[in-house]
């Protein structure tokens, strides 16, 4: 039986051994939602980024799949035609950080 442990607040379940290894070193991951509220997005983005994207012990593919889980309303929509695939991961990160993230449209 494959080892499984709590993603989040949500109640997602991560199946994967390289992200169960990795939340266990981060001792008990948790993230909030990114709705698409630019606002939001820097907190949330360093915390990512942190945690996930610059985790060398992760694949992009993991990467990925953690980030598609993390993405609610226009944020989700921006990523929904990419394939969760390795080659596809900066494809999705790209228009995320540069449309939610720009500090010109918090200001």
């Amino acid at each position: 039986m494959m080892e499984k442990v709590w993603k989040d607040k949500e109640r997602h379940w991560i199946r994967n051994p390289l992200v169960i290894q990795a939340l266990k070193r981060e001792h008990k991951l948790e993230m909030n939602k990114f709705p698409g509220n630019p606002i939001s997005c820097h907190p949330i983005w360093e915390s990512f980024e942190s945690a996930i994207h610059k985790n060398t012990n992760l694949n992009d593919v993991d990467k990925f799949q953690y980030l598609k889980s993390l993405l609610e309303g226009s944020a989700a929509e921006t990523i929904s035609g990419l394939a969760l695939t390795s080659s596809y991961y900066g494809h999705a990160v790209e228009p995320l950080t540069k449309h939610f993230g720009s500090k010109q449209v918090i200001i």
